[in-house]
């Protein structure tokens, strides 16, 4: 998949600021209410892991992916013991050998970009869930951004 080199971007950021101790945003509070523990979850954009591995600590069911090379390697080196739960790529192809996700986590990532994009950023990521599944997000705004 062409990233239009925002993968570069990103993997250089991470190789700046990779920091898994910094506090879960409210997103991994949502998570935990609305949520079984065993379904399957999709997280886009794994970033730092600050929202993802506090979840996966407490036994939920989650993979993570990210377009970042960095991204990924530090997560596995730094939580081996869920390697397998960690692919670099895009949503729409991360994780083959998982046909549908029971919910998928979007945290920002789907909203940079134009409309258009967008738009079908969330089209292709409907095609990662079960009929049932839906979509948990945060989106940030404008000047009251938390991170």
């Amino acid at each position: 998949m062409n990233f239009d080199g925002e993968d570069k971007r990103w993997d250089e950021y991470y190789k700046r600021e990779w920091n898994d101790k910094r506090k879960p945003l409210p997103i991994e509070k949502i998570i935990k209410k609305a949520v079984p523990k065993q379904n399957a979850g999709l997280y886009v954009g794994l970033g730092t892991g600050r929202n993802v591995f506090p979840l996966l600590k407490e036994g939920w069911n989650v993979y993570a992916c990210d377009i970042a090379h960095t991204s990924i390697k530090n997560a596995k080196e730094n939580y081996p013991q869920y390697a397998t739960h960690f692919d670099y790529g895009s949503y729409t192809e991360a994780f083959p050998h998982i046909k549908a996700f029971d919910y998928t986590i979007c945290s920002e990532v789907l909203v940079n970009g134009n409309f258009p994009n967008v738009v079908e950023r969330f089209r292709l990521l409907k095609d990662r869930l079960t009929k049932e599944g839906f979509l948990i997000f945060e989106l940030p705004a404008i000047g009251t951004d938390i991170w």
